[in-house]
């Protein structure tokens, strides 16, 4: 597995991770449903199915009220005046938060939610609505939190839904995630590897140089242990004619000798020799220069 493919990997994962708490809210407002049409009946949106129990109909709201708009969900208005009762939806996946606006019958009325975990109940709620201005029904706006996949609703009188607003908490398929931690365990282990042969590779060391000041007759070998080689000519050869070549070597010098230790491979030690041999010619230009190297590299 290489680097691109470790990165691919954590990105993958980063992708896991953001999908399995990604919330995704999907809206039944039943504008794509018939007027006219009784229930139980069942919509489908954004890949959630939601079927709607009890005794009710889908009809057109004709500015009957504020907050229920287009098409909703009601009891006794274009349907049989005998629809009447709680109202049900059930969701094909659990819900983490559900509200929506319900209105009542001839004024303000009291809504009881019961939230449900397939038969086991989860939590109650009740709400009221109030009246708005220049209008006859109570209208409100009920909520629940928890993890349930059916709610029951229902009051004293007639009954009317809209924009029923469910949140289900994405879960990817059991085989993304598999095959995703199965990656991450592969860029482990060729962490692992490669911190094994950095362990076992031989350490980096420069060589020493011999160096003849023309104003002597003696010699002294000077080990620059990884101090860059051009320093000797700034301690040697201080000509002022000579600066600008000595920054010159100096940056290709220093430049070869990284990457050589950092990656070690013939290109890198070929493109460092070279450099290290421009900079005894610019030694030999002032002084005899007697490059010994040592045997370990």
């Amino acid at each position: 597995m290489s680097h691109v493919a470790c990165r691919v990997t954590i990105f993958a994962v980063s992708l896991y991770a953001s999908t399995v708490v990604q919330a995704a809210v999907v809206t039944f407002d039943f504008e794509a449903d018939a007027v006219g049409k009784t229930t139980p009946f069942t919509d489908t949106v954004g890949g959630l199915s939601a079927t709607f129990g009890g005794s009710a109909s889908v009809c057109a709201s004709s500015n009957l009220f504020v907050s229920l708009t287009g098409n909703v969900l009601i009891q006794a208005f274009c349907g049989p005046v005998s629809q009447s009762g709680p109202l049900s939806i059930d969701f094909s996946s659990d819900l983490s938060h559900f509200d929506l606006n319900f209105a009542t019958a001839g004024g303000a009325g009291i809504l009881t939610l019961s939230a449900l975990e397939n038969s086991t109940a989860v939590g109650t709620a009740t709400f009221t609505s109030a009246v708005p201005a220049g209008h006859f029904n109570g209208e409100g706006t009920a909520s629940f939190n928890g993890t349930f996949n059916r709610v029951v609703l229902s009051t004293s009188g007639f009954l009317a839904l809209d924009n029923a607003n469910a949140t289900v908490t994405a879960v990817p398929e059991p085989e993304i995630g598999s095959t995703v931690f199965v990656g991450l365990a592969g860029c482990a282990l060729l962490v692992a590897l490669r911190r094994a042969q950095n362990k076992a590779r031989p350490q980096w060391r420069a060589p020493a140089l011999r160096v003849v000041a023309p104003e002597t007759s003696t010699s002294a070998c000077v080990p620059y242990s990884g101090q860059s080689p051009l320093s000797l000519v700034m301690m040697y050869f201080p000509d002022a004619t000579l600066r600008r070549e000595r920054a010159l070597r100096r940056e290709e010098l220093k430049i070869a000798q990284e990457q050589y230790k950092d990656t070690r491979n013939p290109e890198t030690r070929v493109a460092y020799l070279g450099a290290l041999k421009r900079f005894a010619d610019l030694v030999r230009k002032n002084a005899l220069v007697k490059r010994e190297t040592s045997p370990s590299y």
